[in-house]
């Protein structure tokens, strides 16, 4: 069973955007914007010091602009080894699954699965290290989005086993 996929720029800021926006990142991110929020009436009340007005800057960073351009910095890093727009191949085998980008490939067990979840537009795949598989339903060549979710919960039953 494979699943593939073009990796362009927009859909991996969607990736870091989701990410940004769930579980304890979110706290994180509201925290920063009450933080800068806070230093901004310090900045308005104290006549416009300029501490406060850096530290409020530096909150809104932290909040908004960091992940994304970590997001940039590592997506340029990917682009310098695959090229723009490159090919994710997701296969399912028999004992393993194989992840290709461009000339790269990397392999997970089944065992590695740690809980399996179904989104709107694809199936997401958490691994042990805190690692993510996305097989979009679009994106399955020989097989459909419902026989791949059967077949990767069958194979997680198996392993657990």
């Amino acid at each position: 069973m494979k699943n593939e996929y073009a990796v362009t720029w927009k859909l991996y800021c969607s990736w870091t955007l989701e990410r940004m926006l769930s579980g304890k990142n979110l706290l994180f991110r509201l925290f920063w914007f009450l933080a800068s929020g806070w230093f901004l009436g310090m900045a308005v009340r104290n006549g416009g010091q300029v501490i406060p007005f850096v530290l409020f800057v530096l909150c809104l960073y932290l909040a908004f602009f960091r992940d994304i351009r970590k997001a940039k910095k590592s997506y340029d890093a990917m682009v310098d080894d695959h090229g723009y727009a490159w090919l994710r191949r997701i296969e399912l085998m028999k004992d393993e699954i194989s992840i290709t980008d461009g000339i790269t490939t990397r392999s997970y067990r089944y065992s590695d699965i740690l809980n399996a979840l179904e989104r709107k537009d694809h199936f997401l795949l958490e691994l042990k290290g805190r690692k993510y598989v996305r097989l979009y339903k679009s994106g399955f060549i020989d097989c459909t989005a419902d026989e791949c979710w059967e077949y990767v919960a069958y194979k997680m039953d198996e392993a657990a086993k």
